[in-house]
């Protein structure tokens, strides 16, 4: 079987990576080995001077070697075609283990075209083909030029149904469709307010994870017996005063600041939205690069957060959510795009749901959502604090924090109430909640798959319930509404799933 035809834009053969693909498969090979053995590799980073140099010139040559001769194997063992006859895409690869995936045509959902620092430095792109199926992309090439890969999406993507004209791949120069049109492109400026102003706490416990990380690990490579245990124990207790927290916390939320700015801007530099004919084309990224399609009729919600910093600045952070099997843990069913102004906010929403948004009648929840956070949040804290005073003595410090807490839980609560609001109409059903960020989610009800209606028993009388709106985007749940409300529009919702005949997929 040839592994490369004439032409390198026709599929009907089976094609091989660039040749560079070797580099690719060998970096990706030392990838997974750091992340398994990289405790190993730390402790003999750390000790090398303890390690005779020749034993470890071998062991780092034979590693290498392996490594280098994994990448070529997988390189030589990697091709792919599309079957047009039976409308399939075929990847064939592995080493020992050969394995062949294959995907139908029509269930391919997403197909990425990304660049990593590697990438760029041998000039060659990586393909992400999805589906709707897996967290993963379920294939991944790694090494072909542009041209290729540009080919390759646009053979995938386009509806076999009512085919795109012949391009010319060469000729386009922003990874692209070549009915792109400059639709929204976000500046430097914006996202740098934007990574000023927005996933603080995310940050900051990504940031908390990481330097736990370093600290645990660290502590087992110097501090491995009792003795040593001790001694670090007695200076971390040393340095817990109450100026040294406040220092430690200012620190935290600076050292964040700067972590979240500095993510932002590699992660979704040179933002472009670009119209694709009935898509929208997205690119961004610095070190890597990544350019994705959003079909309108395959989005089942969108969502958008703004601030009251970013509120004076007219910015918003959308997120726009494609069909997965599992919303919580599929990255690559939500899609970003950070630092968008009102008039491109509505621009981007009106292009994918084809309509104005109207937010329709309006529901509130009742006063009992509130009497659970201030049990949690208020009562079971305090009562831990009298059960700790009758048994022990407390620090003073905490005397002084706790009308701090007091407030702030106040304060969280009253907003959590106050922006929690359900609006629906015949074309939308609109949920608002948050507390510093305000997020708005929005789902059409022809793209809901189901509707789940609960009244605890406890509630009958006050005549609340919850209700949840499964699609396959994710729920979009209401709690502590009026019951009866509630049931009326359950039975329109429910109508219209089961005589609606708009295809979401």
């Amino acid at each position: 079987m040839m592994i490369t035809g004439p032409n390198p834009f026709s599929f009907d053969e089976a094609q091989r990576q660039a040749i560079s693909g070797i580099i690719i498969e060998s970096v990706l090979l030392i990838r997974k080995i750091v992340k398994v053995f990289w405790g190993a590799v730390l402790v003999l980073a750390l000790k090398a001077d303890e390690i005779a140099w020749p034993y470890f010139v071998l062991v780092f040559t034979a590693v290498l070697l392996i490594v280098l001769l994994g990448g070529y194997l997988n390189y030589r063992n990697t091709n792919f075609r599309i079957d047009k006859l039976h409308q399939e895409f075929i990847l064939q690869k592995g080493i020992l283990n050969k394995k062949q995936v294959v995907l139908q045509l029509a269930k391919i959902q997403q197909v990425n075209i990304n660049q990593n620092f590697i990438q760029k430095l041998i000039n060659v792109y990586g393909v992400e083909i999805e589906t709707a199926g897996t967290s993963k992309s379920e294939v991944n090439i790694g090494a072909v030029s542009k041209p290729v890969a540009i080919a390759l999406k646009s053979q995938l993507t386009s509806d076999s149904s009512n085919p795109a004209p012949a391009i010319n791949p060469e000729e386009d120069q922003n990874v692209s469709s070549y009915t792109a049109q400059s639709f929204v492109k976000i500046g430097l400026p914006s996202l740098v307010k934007m990574g000023l102003t927005s996933r603080y706490i995310e940050s900051f416990f990504l940031l908390l994870a990481f330097l736990s990380a370093i600290y645990n690990n660290v502590k087992d490579i110097w501090w491995n017996d009792d003795e040593s245990e001790s001694q670090l124990q007695q200076l971390i207790g040393s340095l817990l005063g109450f100026q040294a927290i406040i220092f430690l916390i200012i620190t935290l939320f600076v050292i964040t600041v700067i972590y979240n700015l500095i993510r932002t801007l590699l992660s979704f530099y040179d933002l472009t939205i670009t119209k694709s004919g009935s898509s929208l084309n997205i690119s961004y990224g610095l070190f890597n690069s990544k350019s994705t399609i959003i079909h309108p009729q395959k989005v089942q919600k969108i969502s958008f957060l703004q601030n009251y910093l970013q509120k004076k600045m007219d910015l918003y952070e959308l997120c726009i959510q494609q069909p997965s099997s599992d919303v919580h843990t599929d990255k690559k069913a939500k899609i970003q795009m950070p630092g968008c102004n009102s008039h491109e906010l509505q621009g981007i929403i009106k292009f994918v749901l084809n309509k104005d948004i109207v937010k329709g009648k309006i529901l509130r929840p009742n006063i009992r959502k509130v009497m659970g956070s201030i049990a949690f949040l208020v009562l079971i804290p305090l009562a831990v604090i009298a059960i700790i005073m009758i048994n022990t003595s407390i620090p003073m410090m905490v005397f002084y924090i706790a009308p701090f807490y007091l407030f702030l839980v106040g304060v969280i609560i009253y907003f959590s109430y106050r922006h929690y609001r359900l609006y629906i109409n015949d074309d939308f059903i609109i949920k608002q909640s948050g507390i510093w960020d305000i997020k708005t989610e929005i789902i059409e009800p022809y793209k809901i798959q189901a509707v789940s209606l609960k009244q605890k028993i406890w509630h009958k009388r006050s005549n609340i319930a919850h209700i949840t709106l499964h699609t396959a985007g994710g729920d979009l749940s209401f709690r502590f509404a009026d019951y009866t409300e509630l049931k009326k529009y359950t039975d329109v919702l429910t109508y219209q799933i089961e005589t609606s005949r708009k295809n979401w997929m």
